[in-house]
């Protein structure tokens, strides 16, 4: 997978993320823990927030959904 790009951390770039395609993050769930890492990108009760209550990974969302693909 390096080849279309290296591991960005989320938490610590901000958008393009160097135009990667390749994204992690080590923020917890809202509930359960890390046991509930792959869920949290499913199941709202668990995805993690700012206070403000908006999602805390919806740049990174925003942008593998609608980032240009580089051919």
């Amino acid at each position: 997978m390096d080849a279309l790009g290296a591991q960005v951390h989320v938490e610590k770039s901000t958008p393009p993320y160097g135009n990667t395609h390749e994204l992690y993050t080590e923020l917890p769930p809202q509930r359960g823990g890390y046991a509930y890492a792959h869920y949290s990108t499913v199941f709202d009760i668990l995805t993690p927030l700012f206070q403000q209550k908006t999602p805390r990974l919806g740049d990174a969302w925003k942008y593998m959904l609608t980032a240009e693909v580089a051919e």
